[in-house]
């Protein structure tokens, strides 16, 4: 695969294990004075490859959920000099509170420093052999002075979970050495970037009931719901979702600050800021799928939302 055109980043690798329900593909930058990362967490049946096509659910929504991020890493200086992770997670198997708590040790233990400065476990795609070899590659990883989330869907949910976590566990337990301390409150000072995200929940018609008069896939969706326990955890009617907006307004000025980006024609999601947010944005002409896709027609909007600047056309309401 190679640098896969990013033109500020040296290698992807695979980090993780899908077995242990938690993966992702990351491309570190080139500079040794990296000091930021972006995370991208995908959402209900998302994918987290920027750049798949082929894959079964990917090629009925025109690509996996970040598709055109790869494009748009590489050639804008913005996102030059930092470290970028495109997590995959278990988004029906498992609900939202587990994913959240995998996340949060998934990231702890990347982000931990090694003696030598080494990061966390990886192993490059390409070599499974070459497991935390970055340093071959750049002499040291420092820690990351800035944190940046990008979610979608369930996966605003997901993020602002292990967010809050990361807040509590602060005096809660005794267990913690410096490093995750470190950790803990760089997660929960970080920026959330929210496309379209489930925290008001679904719409009687969201997620897959869409495809339930459909013949074949009907009988499918509706199976697939009873055995999601993640389905259930995003319906409007959650008391998980009711507890989550409260813990987090409630840490108004403190963690879980948010700007979001709605879609105009989103059939999915209810729109629901909380009031500790940032004021929303809405992309117009975009359904729940194509609001974070920075295609040719939105490449421009989706951008500028990612810098929080003003858009440069109509393309965006809201914002700064």
């Amino acid at each position: 695969m190679g640098t896969l055109g990013f033109e500020h980043h040296i290698r992807e690798w695979t980090i993780g294990d899908p077995r242990d329900g938690m993966e992702c593909l990351a491309w570190l930058s080139e500079s040794n004075d990296t000091d930021e990362a972006i995370v991208f967490v995908h959402g209900f049946l998302g994918d987290n490859d920027p750049r798949v096509s082929e894959r079964l659910f990917a090629r009925s929504r025109g690509g996996g959920t970040f598709r055109g991020f790869d494009d748009l890493i590489a050639r804008h200086h913005r996102f030059k000099g930092t470290d970028c992770y495109f997590v995959g997670y278990r988004s029906v198997r498992d609900d939202t509170q587990t994913n959240a708590a995998r996340l949060l040790g998934f990231l702890r233990r990347q982000f931990r420093l090694r003696p030598g400065g080494e990061p966390g476990y990886m192993r490059n795609i390409n070599d499974p052999s070459l497991v935390n070899s970055a340093t071959a590659i750049r002499q040291s990883t420092p820690p990351y002075k800035r944190l940046t989330f990008a979610a979608h869907s369930e996966g605003g949910v997901v993020v602002r979970k292990a967010i809050l976590r990361a807040f509590r566990e602060q005096g809660a337990r005794w267990d913690l050495d410096d490093e995750d301390i470190r950790i803990n409150k760089l997660i929960y000072d970080a920026h959330l970037l929210l496309f379209a995200p489930a925290q008001g929940g679904t719409r009687a018609a969201g997620l897959i009931s869409v495809f339930d008069d459909m013949p074949i896939i009907g009988g499918a969706s509706r199976a697939l719901r009873a055995l999601s326990p993640a389905y259930y955890d995003l319906t409007s009617e959650s008391i998980g979702l009711d507890q989550l907006r409260v813990e987090t307004e409630a840490l108004r000025g403190k963690a879980c600050r948010a700007t979001t980006l709605w879609a105009d024609s989103d059939r999915v999601v209810e729109a629901v800021d909380y009031s500790t947010d940032a004021p929303s944005w809405v992309l117009k002409n975009s359904t729940h799928t194509e609001v974070c896709k920075p295609d040719e027609d939105r490449r421009g909007a989706i951008l500028s939302f990612f810098l929080r600047q003003k858009p440069p056309s109509a393309a965006i309401w809201g914002g700064p």
